[in-house]
């Protein structure tokens, strides 16, 4: 179970997203993943450090979680005083290289989550690819509901 608090962390003076915090209340719900390679996680910014050793830099990303079984990582941008972090870009930072911006905001990021695929990061692309064989994640069809229920939000059914 991840507790807000210890996430909090994550965030160091900047606030939280409502979405992002309503996305920690239905983590710790569920029985099971709800998209593919995802998790959210307290994270000491170590994955990112190989980016660069700027503290600037550093500080203005919020990690949010793993993004795919190798180490990639999903992370909030904050460009800046007076930016609502509800306006802030979630990056993906790859484990083998590549900072791709996939989302203008958290509740687009809650959105392409929904998709239920792990991203491919390299230095020059993130692709989401998901076949239609693959067995969607156990608590997926839950997400969907709730991506729904709370945001109004339809779930991204095609990569």
């Amino acid at each position: 179970m991840l507790k807000l608090k210890d996430f909090k962390a994550n965030f160091h003076h900047h606030d939280v997203p409502d979405e992002i915090v309503k996305l920690v209340e239905f983590q710790n719900a569920q029985p099971g993943s709800y998209a593919r390679g995802f998790a959210l996680a307290v994270d000491d910014k170590k994955l990112l450090k190989p980016f660069s050793e700027k503290r600037d830099f550093l500080d203005a990303l919020c990690p949010l979680g793993k993004a795919n079984a190798s180490g990639s990582l999903y992370a909030l941008w904050a460009r800046g005083e007076g930016k609502s972090m509800r306006e802030s870009p979630v990056l993906v930072f790859g484990d083998t290289g590549g900072v791709h911006v996939v989302a203008e905001s958290p509740l687009q990021f809650l959105r392409l989550l929904s998709l239920d695929a792990e991203p491919m990061v390299d230095a020059d692309s993130v692709l989401f690819m998901k076949d239609d064989g693959d067995a969607p994640s156990p608590s997926a069809k839950a997400y969907a509901g709730w991506l729904e229920h709370h945001f109004h939000v339809k779930p991204v059914r095609d990569a």
